[in-house]
């Protein structure tokens, strides 16, 4: 395909019944495992969801306590090697949401505008993404949101007398995540309003 002449991110109607999908899950740690939906729930939950919409499983990639900010995870890289043959094996790949993914900005608009260049469309899940122009827009604010909490992280792991000053920088950042999420389900339900999702 022409350079910048590739799918958009977009509603799930995108991929029509019978279609062929991946399914890709992560997760970071055994702590992550306690706190949201473990790699097994994950793939039930996709595997109902692709079933409900017709779309055929053709292959589960699974990266187990692998962080989002490292893309050299194995399942993720096999994967995308696999998404270089040709013909396509599969028309989409269906993740629990884009932090799954990648957290790492770059890593994540990267990976994803390759596969796209090649005619993969990606789904998220979970991620309110509406259909359209904007849908660009409000996937940039997901993977923003996703570096911030990545960066976040990593300074609440540091030692506790190295951030005493950072406290009003952390609520700036609280505050305009907030924001954000507040934009994203906002725009979501204005444009569903319009009648564009």
């Amino acid at each position: 395909m022409p350079r910048g002449k590739y799918q958009r991110p977009s509603a799930l109607t995108t991929l029509e019944a019978g279609a062929r999908v991946w399914i890709y899950v992560r997760v970071s740690s055994e702590q992550q495992v306690n706190r949201e939906t473990p790699i097994e729930g994950q793939i039930s939950e996709l595997r109902r969801f692709a079933e409900e919409h017709g779309w055929v499983v053709a292959r589960v990639f699974t990266d187990e306590a692998q962080g989002g900010s490292y893309d050299q995870r194995e399942a993720f890289q096999e994967m995308m090697e696999e998404s270089k043959r040709r013909p396509r094996p599969v028309d989409g790949i269906l993740v629990w949401n884009f932090s799954r993914f990648a957290r790492d900005q770059l890593d994540a608009q990267f990976y994803k505008a390759d596969l796209r260049r090649r005619g993969y469309i990606l789904i998220s899940y979970s991620d309110d993404i509406p259909a359209g122009d904007f849908s660009t827009v409000i996937e940039a604010f997901i993977d923003w949101k996703n570096q911030r909490y990545l960066e976040d992280l990593s300074k609440d792991t540091r030692p506790v007398d190295s951030h005493l000053g950072d406290t009003k920088q952390k609520e700036h950042r609280l505050a305009l995540s907030e924001m954000v999420n507040l934009a994203i389900t906002q725009s979501g339900w204005w444009m569903r309003g319009l009648g564009i999702r």
